[in-house]
């Protein structure tokens, strides 16, 4: 008798997530030097600061042309949510991000399990059948990095 070790499913909701502002800094990195960006979203949240911008959301990391590949270079926009455009910024833009149709999941835990967790959702994406676009964002919801398990952090992969 074999045995086949499956991973539990994973119910991913599908969504359009409407268009919104932002102030925006585009970055381009590898997974492995992921961490080198923390200090990339504390500057965007001390530039809304600075400029008197309204905040009206959690931070994101929106991936644009990620492969999976720790080695591979890819466009990381790092994106804080704001009610209106305010004085120029000299170190970030403001964009206007179109809508998003996506399937989502929410994650609670440490940022150092999102390999893992990627894993476990592209294996449901594709069981669902669903065909994967080029964006995949995370939306921090809760991002307490003193204690990084009570970490809550939405998963959006962009569908075609």
């Amino acid at each position: 008798m074999t045995t086949e070790a499956q991973s539990p499913s994973i119910i991913l909701a599908l969504k359009t997530v409407p268009p919104f502002l932002a102030i925006v800094s585009s970055v381009r990195v590898t997974l492995k030097r992921l961490n080198e960006c923390v200090p990339v979203m504390q500057s965007l949240y001390a530039e809304a600061a600075r400029l008197g911008l309204t905040i009206t959301g959690p931070s994101q990391w929106h991936y644009i042309g990620a492969s999976g590949d720790d080695n591979q270079e890819f466009q990381l926009d790092v994106v804080l949510p704001i009610q209106h455009a305010g004085p120029p910024s000299e170190t970030f833009v403001y964009n206007e991000l179109p809508a998003f149709s996506c399937v989502s999941h929410a994650h609670t835990g440490a940022w150092s399990d999102m390999p893992a967790v990627y894993d476990q959702l592209f294996s449901q994406f594709y069981r669902d059948g669903y065909s994967e676009g080029t964006v995949v964002r995370e939306v921090h919801i809760v991002a307490d990095l003193e204690q990084p398990a009570q970490c809550v952090t939405e998963v959006q992969i962009g569908i075609v």
